[in-house]
Order: C-alpha cells, then structure tokens, then sequence
C-alpha cells in the first residue's frame, strides 16, 4: 500500500502517480478557465475534487460537481471548463 496526495501548489497540472496500469494526474484550473477540445489515447476517469465544470464530449455537456465523474472511453474528444476555481482528478487507465 502506499499513500498519494495532491498538491497544494499545483499551476496546471502534475503528475501524482504512475501506479501499474494507471497514471493519475491533479489539474487545477482558476475560474473561467478551460482546456480545449483534444483526446486521450487511454480510457481516463474525469472527477472534480473542488469547484464546479462543464466536461464537454462531442456536443453533450454534463456539469460536474465533487462527488460525480465521467468515464471516458480512448480516443474520444473532448474539453473542460470551469465555473470557479477547481481541483480535477484525472485518472487515465491504460
């Protein structure tokens, strides 16, 4: 077993942990900020841990508070946006 935490500090994003078939990774985005449309090679889990965001994917939107996610299949486009400022797990399963 071994513990992980996020970081306090984090500009963007960082990476927390490359664990065996997974790799974990903490955004921050401030309030009205975005990440364009673009795709992942891996099935990802998508959840925020603080705020509020619109994950958009093709041209439906759900708005995600803490406590929900999405799961993603590979290779599907899509985008984030945030009501305030947000902390988001991003889990990408390989």
């Amino acid at each position: 077993m071994e513990k992980f935490s996020v970081k306090s500090d984090c500009d963007l994003t960082s990476q927390i942990c490359d664990c065996k078939e997974k790799i974990i990774f903490h955004l921050h985005l401030e309030e009205g900020g975005k990440i364009e449309q673009h795709y992942i090679e891996h099935e990802v889990i998508i959840t925020p841990i603080v705020g509020k965001i619109t994950f958009t994917h093709l041209d439906d939107s759900l708005t995600l508070r803490p406590g929900e996610f999405v799961v993603l299949p590979e290779n599907e486009p899509h985008s984030i946006f945030a009501f305030y400022p947000s902390d988001i797990m991003v889990i990408k399963i390989a």
